[in-house]
């Protein structure tokens, strides 16, 4: 898609991260895979926590504060928050470090495109235990080895799938958990491709559902995916709290 490709490439033009002192990557201790992977029985929820988004499905708020947010979303046992920190989505690293040092429970997903293996230290670093990448849009050898390095930091690794190319590239990887992708270029819900895409996923494999998550789609998908990462949703509701138990309520 071209969102994603276009994501990728900015990443890339920025440049490789600078290098890191190994003795102060400390493994991740908050094993997000097992809290996401239910084998389908129930229904996990992640929040993504962001103050915009590039498909304007989302009202910007420059002033929402994401650690008091999160903070909330703990104590009502979200079973994991998502954090971009691209400017795109009105973040930066310095909000999931927050959010990591005062929610020293809460599972983090670092959901920014990592191009390079070094990348995962950094994201270690700035508090995250899962790391999000998207092979179809790397070189093999690439996308195997950020996995690999996230597996040495006891780190999740999530790959982004959205389609049948998508999906051999992610199985590929070694990725333990997929993120299918139900919006498409417009950031429009496309059912059809979930449902090509689910059709053919290994039951091995831990799945989570992404895109414009509402109680009736995590009802629909109930049974199929182990959970959903939801944003709009919860970000847009005057009670967070109340819209987070409502998706739990959907089983």
């Amino acid at each position: 898609m071209q969102w994603i490709e276009a994501w990728v490439a900015r990443k890339r033009a920025g440049g490789a991260p600078p290098d890191v002192a190994l003795s102060e990557v400390r493994p991740s201790v908050r094993a997000f895979e097992q809290y996401v992977r239910t084998g389908r029985e129930s229904l996990s929820v992640v929040a993504d926590l962001r103050r915009c988004d590039p498909f304007g499905s989302l009202t910007p708020d420059p002033e929402r504060d994401l650690l008091a947010l999160a903070a909330r979303l703990d104590e009502a046992e979200v079973d994991g928050v998502s954090i971009p920190t691209d400017p795109a989505w009105g973040n930066r690293l310095e909000d999931m470090r927050g959010v990591a040092e005062a929610c020293e429970s809460l599972p983090i997903l670092h959901r920014e495109p990592l191009v390079w293996p070094e990348e995962v230290y950094r994201s270690r670093l700035a508090g995250a235990d899962a790391i999000w990448l998207v092979p179809a849009q790397l070189e093999g050898p690439i996308a195997r080895e950020i996995v690999r390095t996230a597996r040495q930091t006891h780190m999740a690794a999530v790959a982004a799938v959205y389609d049948e190319a998508s999906l051999a590239a992610a199985l590929d990887s070694g990725c333990p958990i997929l993120e299918v992708l139900r919006c498409g270029e417009t950031g429009a819900p496309d059912d059809g491709r979930v449902e090509e895409v689910l059709a053919t996923v290994p039951d091995r494999m831990a799945v989570i559902l992404a895109g414009g998550v509402d109680p009736e789609v995590a009802r629909r998908y109930r049974g199929r995916v182990d959970g959903v990462v939801a944003g709009r949703w919860i970000l847009a509701a005057a009670d967070p709290v109340g819209a987070l138990q409502a998706l739990k309520g959907a089983q």
